[in-house]
């Protein structure tokens, strides 16, 4: 059997033994500022242009791609690409004969004779002459960093990070804050009433203090009854009804909202709050209506809220002498 002759491969490997370097075309290029002077350094990112021209090939066609040449005796197989070392922008001008790219660069350093590879869409189409630049970082001081330190520490996050942390922990510590203190002003009015306690119950203080108010309404005809009068009435029956709850439920009724003082009863207190939540919101509602009418107020209005707060504050002390059993 006769040998067979080597065929040469239709698609050899770029770069690899397989291609002589010889059937590359070489064409002289240059790098340049966009204005034409000579480019001895450029800062890393900084545009500038290669400019390249020789002997007649066909015409390259966008995208054109630039990688590092490496010879093939020192490769295993296609060029090594590098798109740090120079990196193709836009093709400024096309050809048979030359040919002229916006490019980059991002690798700082001094780069001598390097020799790169331009290829099309199609593959390899020519070789460069050796290029020598100088690559220089916006970095100064080598030593400099991008973001300084900032305070005790250096800021590997970014800001924001901090801010948030910051903010939700004051908002931690505010509403800790928040529940100490209203843990140790309980205490506190715990400990009042204990040491100034009276023989008589909660709701017995209450009838004696309503009694008295009712007096003074009572002395009053409907006629004598004043604006003055009324408002002072409104304003006792409410502390009397607030300094009920305050002995008998242990709330923190006295200076608080309705809002506080319902929620604080459903926690200490939840069958109380369930059975008799819609009678003590319609008299402090009452209460509020009264204050706010004033000059409208009679004398059968006063009346009509001591007996309200009475009916209220009997019920309330029903539920909890059963609960006492």
């Amino acid at each position: 059997m006769e040998p067979t002759a080597d065929k040469k491969d239709p698609n050899p490997i770029i770069g690899s033994s397989t291609e002589k370097t010889e059937e590359r075309p070489v064409w002289n290029c240059e790098l340049t500022k966009p204005s034409g002077e000579s480019l001895p350094s450029v800062t890393v990112g900084e545009v500038f242009q290669l400019y390249c021209k020789g002997d007649f090939v066909e015409r390259l066609q966008p995208p054109v791609t630039i990688y590092s040449w490496l010879p093939a005796e020192k490769e295993e197989a296609a060029p090594s690409k590098d798109s740090y070392a120079l990196k193709s922008l836009e093709p400024i001008t096309v050809s048979e004969t030359d040919l002229k790219l916006e490019v980059t660069t991002y690798r700082v350093g001094q780069h001598t004779d390097v020799e790169f590879v331009i290829a099309d869409s199609g593959g390899e189409k020519l070789k460069t002459s050796p290029l020598s630049w100088t690559v220089e970082s916006v970095i100064k001081d080598p030593k400099q960093q991008p973001y300084g330190p900032m305070g005790p520490f250096e800021m590997r996050k970014p800001w924001w990070y901090y801010a948030a942390f910051v903010t939700a922990t004051l908002i931690v510590l505010i509403v800790l804050f928040r529940f100490l203190k209203k843990r140790m002003d309980r205490k506190k009015m715990i400990d009042e009433l204990t040491r100034h306690g009276t023989a008589l119950t909660p709701f017995n203080q209450l009838n004696k203090e309503l009694r008295k108010i009712s007096r003074r309404v009572g002395f009053y005809s409907e006629r004598d009854f004043d604006q003055e009068q009324g408002l002072t009435a409104v304003e006792e029956i409410e502390r009397a009804h607030r300094m009920y709850l305050v002995r008998e439920l242990f709330v923190m009724a006295e200076h608080s909202s309705v809002r506080q003082i319902l929620r604080e009863t459903k926690k200490y207190h939840p069958k109380i709050f369930f059975e008799r939540e819609v009678d003590l919101r319609r008299l402090f509602a009452e209460l509020d209506r009264a204050k706010k009418a004033k000059e409208r107020i009679t004398k059968r209005d006063c009346e009509q809220l001591i007996e309200m707060v009475r009916l209220v504050a009997h019920g309330v002390s029903q539920i909890k002498r059963r609960r006492s059993r």
